[in-house]
């Protein structure tokens, strides 16, 4: 009955596996059938239905760029309430401490006053012999030094005390201009909205048709600044994987430098090698650097830039998305988890390049061992 009952379960186990093994890459190619029909749509719109669009995702890109700045002022706020909260911890605490140290140097001045003058004089004349003479006018001194002390705190503690009452009403004057920078970012963002919204109201019967593709541009950007940082990271990893190496560039020896330079065929084939990456297809032009990822309809363009003497940084400064142009914001988000980085410590042996420059089919660098 026992083995009747696993043979069961193991045959309902092999049953399930078999269906997800079959079921899963129909699922992945509907996926994929679902891009590539969303591509297509895009894709077949005529010059004038793009340049609606254009306009509809430029005031797409806008509101993005709102409710970002929206959440940082968010997240400023908080910060700075945090801060008043600490501070107002602190004044508290050093608020106690003075009053302490007010009440003390009250209770010994109300002593003195008992006492007064002549008692220190007659402690000091009632003395029977030299040492107890010295031991009280010792005595004397010590108490007018620990008053001086005391005094000499209590005028700290009223300073700092001070400088941190300043401290907080310069964070709730700063908590005040955040919230009123706040309220004119989610004005703004308002604005932006009901624009778009009035443009797609101008377009009267059409209304319907460019809200949809709208809507499709949109989902198409959001999956691209997705897939965007997993590209990020991947080109990290062929980089640290050793992908590109020596072999793949031309090098050259004179008497006072090192050059090494690399085609942009050669830097294509080395990504297309990596089997976790798209399509990326670099072109090297005069001054100039272009990156084309066909698959996600996204061209950029720039330079690139050395940091720490040994890595190039793809810094972009102009881009197209289904050839409709990015604002330098929009372009910021696509490399918010990081940058496109070409590593050449270890193709120059750790030696610190000297300059980067960008030709017509590829790049050079050049460095000095030697001087």
């Amino acid at each position: 009955m026992v083995k009747g009952s696993k043979y069961k379960l193991l045959v309902f186990v092999v049953i399930i596996g078999l269906l997800f093994a079959f079921a899963a890459p129909n699922m992945v190619l509907g996926q994929v059938e679902s891009v590539s029909k969303v591509n297509e749509a895009l894709d077949q719109i005529s010059d004038s239905e793009k340049a609606i669009l254009e306009e509809l995702f430029f005031l797409t890109q806008e509101i993005e760029k709102m409710a970002r700045e929206e959440a940082k002022i968010g997240e400023d706020i908080e910060v700075i309430k945090n801060q008043i909260k600490d501070l107002e911890l602190s004044i508290a605490i050093r608020q106690k401490n003075y009053d302490e140290q007010l009440k003390a140097l009250e209770k010994v001045l109300v002593s003195y006053q008992r006492m007064g003058p002549l008692s220190f004089l007659e402690t000091i004349l009632s003395s029977e012999n030299m040492a107890e003479f010295l031991r009280s006018i010792n005595t004397i001194r010590e108490l007018t030094h620990n008053t001086g002390k005391l005094l000499a705190s209590i005028e700290d503690e009223k300073n700092k005390l001070n400088q941190e009452k300043e401290a907080l009403n310069e964070k709730v004057s700063d908590l005040e201009k955040k919230r009123a920078e706040l309220n004119e970012a989610l004005n703004m963002k308002l604005q932006l909205k009901a624009q778009q919204e009035a443009y797609l109201d101008s377009l009267n019967e059409e209304k319907e048709y460019y809200e949809k593709q709208l809507r499709l541009l949109e989902k198409q950007w959001g999956d691209l600044k997705s897939l965007f940082s997993k590209i990020v990271e991947e080109f990290a990893n062929m980089m640290r994987e050793g992908y590109l190496t020596e072999r793949d560039f031309d090098i050259t020896f004179s008497l006072t430098s090192i050059k090494g330079s690399i085609t942009d065929y050669r830097l294509n084939d080395v990504i297309a090698s990596y089997k976790r990456l798209p399509k990326m297809l670099f072109k090297f032009t005069k001054g100039k650097v272009e990156l084309d990822i066909p698959e996600s309809h996204l061209k950029l363009s720039g330079t690139f830039s050395l940091i720490n003497g040994s890595t190039m940084k793809f810094e972009v400064d102009e881009g197209y998305f289904y050839d409709m142009p990015l604002e330098a914001a929009s372009i910021d988000e696509l490399f918010r988890n990081g940058y496109l980085l070409i590593e050449l410590a270890d193709i120059t042996g750790g030696i610190s390049i000297q300059s980067v420059n960008i030709y017509d089919g590829f790049i050079e660098f050049k460095v000095s061992p030697f001087f």
